[in-house]
């Protein structure tokens, strides 16, 4: 029991915080919102929200909102809101809205609005409102009421009701209703209605009277009817009545009557009664049918078979034929009366027709051979075609329509103003039609337009929803809508838009027939972001390319490597070859950055102006619509300044008394593949001689090529001053107007000196763990100042290393003497070693030159190793080992490794917890059962001193 909220009024002297779960022999003053278990001895004048688990003996003043379980003894002063499950033994003062499953012995004062299941003995003074019987409601009273119901009572009332019932009654009022009946009755009324029926009665008079008759008069009229009189006319009728008359008519009739007449009847003639209700009606529910009765009215010569048919296949009859003998003939049969339920809107009520056909042999035999002995007094009927239609009222449960599964959708467009969902409906016909129903959809505005303009429907297919939507577009064709490329602005917004249904169809109950609308919300789906802008874009520090950085993360204008620039930069091909050169390529470094790497012969410079090309460029996200329009960025300067790094190198830095000097400065970086400017300069070493000559040849090859010089100058021999050393500098400027310089001694000799040389770059970089191999070049002395030759062109050549770092043989390292070879894991890293080679004439030692190179070692990362492979499989159960100690140090040095072992879990099954990590070993051992079952990456860190590596493997525990 819940706790009330009102304390009790009787009997505690003052009230408690809530009252008690027992009720008390007095009601509280107020009621409780929930019954309690048990009434109370004496009612409370207003009843509970909620019946009491057990009824009380005497009902309250007023009704309880529910029903009880049981009724009271006594009925209440207004009827609750529904009836209770077993009827009161009185009526109540009034009646429910529902009727009892049960009557009661005695109407209610006012009749309620539907009749009870099973009629009560004595009609209420009014009658029932219902307009037809319901499946709750399919029997009227027994008597009349004194005022005619809609639906006739099984005896008519004595005053017409003031407007027709749908179906007339079995027998007519005394007047005419002041309307018609909407269907007509089988047989005409007594007295005309002012206004004809919509249909004619089914049987008319043989002659038209003032006054039409339902039933024959008790009079005889003056000519003969279908019915006959109590008294007999004048004529004979067509068929003897079923009781003889009272008098015998003046002449035979053509069939014998059911008892002798007076006069016997000559060539019995055929006849086949029918009786059914004034008007057969039945609905297609099946709530309703009906029946007739059928039998002979004459004993048949032999078997006779009566067929019923429906004339437009809307009702059925069970049985659908009946044999009749001599033996039945008389016997009344029933024929059971139903709607076909089919899917067709034939109207609220429409009609049909039952057919009957007669048919027998009229076999003289069969009648001999059941020796019957007045065979000629029976009657043949196998001509018989006298048996009028019976008409029939059906009650149709099928309302034409067109239905649309909403009437209210969404769709939307994107930022770029493109359909992006469309709305979706159905449409579908609730009944069958007898003919194509075509539904035209109109109304939508420019920008709209649905993915149908018809739909159609057949009798094959009318109750198949047809899915139907409809695209919306930003209301403009501008695209995007937003001209700032932007997500938002003033064109951009939601609307509503109506899909009007318009139905036509040869049938007449859909054509033009009412269809909803359909409202459409198109809403607008803005991108999450607006598109990426450039936020920088500026040399790299090498000169050979342009970064470009956005303010946010792009699709890569969906390029992955490199690419053509013309995909991402308003650029024609020959345009990207003139500005950044031949074989230019574009890629994305990342989602921000974009990089340009120029080509051969480059000409884009700080400052000038490059546009993004609109259309290639969205945000990474995948339902991004907008794209990066309008957008231009100014090449900047890079970070670092970049100052060419000067490579100057001589032919030779002891010229021989006939040889030329050649100064080359080709090895020159700093300008990102471009030419620089070149600018030699001369001036006295040690020796204090003059160099005007060699100053005025190299003006002279600075002012070729524009004033930007050439990076290789031969100074002549007669040029330079015997025993003089010179120092020479070469100044280069890049395009960024950035300048680096170097310098070189050179001496001239006064005696024949070989050019000597070692090939390659110098420095030169090396590893500890690559072998290295020099070779020397010699070209032999120029004589021809000279007045003598040499007596031999042998060479010899010997090998120095000057900074004493290098401990290793020098000599016979290859078989050319002119070769240094230097096996692997000769040098240190992070030593730099110069080595030098002289050459000279074997048979004049005293003719000789030399060269050096720079040797830098670089330092080499570690190598991880984790012995067993990169993937692995153990058992739960089973201890293992992970090996790290095949990592090393391709230097070699002497610092001592130190090793990480990290443990990360793959899958959702797998847990690192129960394992322990931490040691410095190159062996992690992992325990039985330390490792649930799942995947698992472990990865071994080591380092020395601020190189590191890693390795990892992945392990499946099963």
């Amino acid at each position: 029991f819940l706790p009330l909220p009102l304390p009790s009024y009787v009997p505690v002297p003052s009230p408690t915080g809530s009252p008690t779960t027992v009720p008390l022999s007095v009601p509280t003053m107020v009621p409780v919102p929930s019954p309690t278990g048990s009434p109370t001895t004496v009612p409370h004048p207003a009843p509970s929200f909620a019946p009491s688990m057990v009824p009380y003996p005497f009902p309250t003043p007023l009704p309880s909102a529910s029903p009880t379980a049981l009724p009271s003894v006594i009925p209440s002063m207004s009827p609750v809101p529904a009836p209770s499950m077993v009827p009161i033994p009185a009526p109540t003062m009034l009646p429910l809205p529902v009727p009892t499953s049960v009557p009661i012995s005695l109407p209610t004062r006012v009749p309620i609005p539907s009749p009870t299941m099973v009629p009560i003995p004595v009609p209420s003074p009014q009658p029932t409102s219902t307009f037809a019987p319901t499946s709750d409601t399919p029997r009227p009273t027994i008597s009349p009421t004194p005022v005619p119901t809609n639906l006739p009572s099984i005896t008519p009332t004595q005053a017409p009701s003031h407007n027709p019932t749908p179906i007339p009654s079995l027998d007519p009022s005394p007047a005419p209703t002041a309307f018609p009946t909407f269907v007509p009755i089988p047989v005409p009324t007594m007295v005309p209605i002012p206004a004809p029926t919509g249909e004619p009665t089914f049987q008319p008079t043989y002659l038209p009277t003032t006054s039409p008759t339902y039933f024959p008069t008790s009079a005889p009229t003056q000519s003969p009817t279908f019915y006959p009189s109590a008294v007999p006319t004048t004529l004979p009728f067509p068929s003897p009545t079923s009781v003889p008359s009272y008098s015998p008519s003046e002449a035979p009739t053509s069939s014998p009557s059911p008892l002798p007449t007076l006069t016997p009847t000559q060539n019995p003639e055929a006849g086949v009664k029918i009786v059914s209700p004034s008007i057969l009606w039945v609905s297609e529910d099946g709530a309703n049918s009906s029946s007739f009765t059928v039998t002979l009215t004459t004993i048949p010569l032999s078997k006779v078979w009566l067929s019923f048919k429906s004339r437009f296949e809307e009702v059925s009859m069970n049985p659908s034929v009946i044999m009749f003998d001599y033996t039945n003939y008389s016997d009344v049969a029933t024929v059971a009366v139903d709607a076909v339920d089919d899917d067709v809107d034939d109207g609220k009520w429409h009609g049909d027709s039952i057919l009957t056909t007669v048919a027998s042999y009229d076999s003289w035999y069969e009648c001999d051979e059941a020796e019957r002995l007045a065979c000629g007094q029976a009657a043949t009927y196998g001509n018989y075609t006298d048996v009028p239609a019976m008409n029939v009222t059906i009650r149709d449960n099928d309302l034409a329509g067109v239905t649309l599964s909403t009437t209210f959708a969404n769709a939307t467009y994107d930022n770029y103003g493109d359909a992006l969902t469309d709305a979706s409906y159905t449409i579908v016909l609730t009944s069958e039609p007898t003919d194509t129903v075509t539904v035209t959809l109109s109304g939508l505005g420019s920008y709209s337009s649905p993915s149908d303009a018809t739909v159609s429907f057949t009798a094959a297919d009318w109750d198949t929803p047809v899915t139907v939507t409809v695209a919306c577009n930003a209301s403009t064709t501008d695209r995007p809508v937003c001209a700032s490329g932007n997500r938002f602005c003033d064109a951009l917004e939601g609307r509503t838009e109506t899909v009007v249904h318009t139905a036509s169809s040869s049938d007449s109950y859909y054509d033009a027939i009412s269809v909803s609308s359909l409202i459409v919300d198109a809403e607008v789906v803005y991108d999450a972001t607006d598109p990426p802008r450039v936020s920088e874009a500026r040399f790299n520090n090498l000169l050979n390319s342009i970064q470009v950085t956005f303010n946010r993360d792009s699709n890569r204008a969906g390029y992955s490597g490199s690419f053509a620039c013309t995909n991402i930069l308003d650029l024609t091909t020959a345009e990207v070859k003139t500005i950044f050169g031949n074989g230019a390529l574009c890629s994305f470094t990342s989602t921000t950055n974009l990089k340009v790497t120029f080509g051969s012969s480059a000409t884009v410079e700080p400052d000038d102006e490059i546009i993004i090309k609109d259309y290639a460029l969205q945000t990474s996200s995948s339902s991004a619509s907008l794209f990066t329009m309008n957008e231009t960025f100014i090449v900047g300067q890079p970070l670092s300044a970049t100052i060419p790094s000067v490579t100057l190198s001589a032919s030779s830095t002891s010229v021989g008394v006939c040889d030329d000097l050649m100064l080359d400065g080709s090895s020159s970086t700093g300008s990102g593949g471009r030419s620089m400017a070149y600018n030699f300069s001369v001036t006295p070493g040690n020796s204090g001689l003059p160099v005007a000559n060699v100053s005025e040849v190299l003006n002279d090859m600075n002012a070729l090529n524009g004033g930007n010089g050439k990076y290789r100058v031969i100074v002549p021999s007669s040029d330079m001053v015997k025993g003089s050393d010179m120092v020479f500098t070469l100044s280069s400027t890049n395009f960024l107007n950035k300048k680096g310089a170097a310098s070189i001694t050179v001496t001239k000799l006064g005696i024949p000196a070989p050019t000597i040389s070692i090939q390659g770059s110098n420095p030169r970089s090396t590893t500890r763990s690559a072998s290295l191999k020099l070779t020397a070049t010699a070209e032999l002395p120029t004589m021809t100042c000279l007045n003598y030759d040499l007596s031999s062109a042998k060479m010899s050549f010997l090998w120095y290393e000057e900074t004493g770092q290098f401990t290793g043989d020098l000599t016979d390292t290859s078989k050319n003497p002119r070769i240094l070879s230097i096996p692997a894991d000769s040098l240190v890293a992070l030593n730099t070693y110069v080595f030098r080679v002289v050459g000279f004439m074997t048979d004049t030692p005293n003719v000789n030159n030399s060269a050096t190179i720079t040797v830098e070692v670089a330092q080499q990362s570690l190598i991880a190793i984790i012995s067993g492979g990169t993937y692995m499989q153990y058992g739960v159960d089973t201890s293992f080992e992970l090996d790290g100690s095949s990592s090393y140090d391709p230097d070699d040095t002497s610092e001592l490794f130190s090793y990480f072992w990290v443990c990360a879990a793959s899958s959702s099954a797998a847990s690192c917890d129960g394992l322990t990590t931490a040691t410095d070993s190159s062996i992690l051992s992992v325990p039985t059962l330390s490792l649930p079952v799942g995947d698992y990456l472990f990865t071994l860190i080591v380092s020395k001193g601020s190189r590191n590596d890693t390795a990892e493997v992945d392990i499946e525990i099963v």
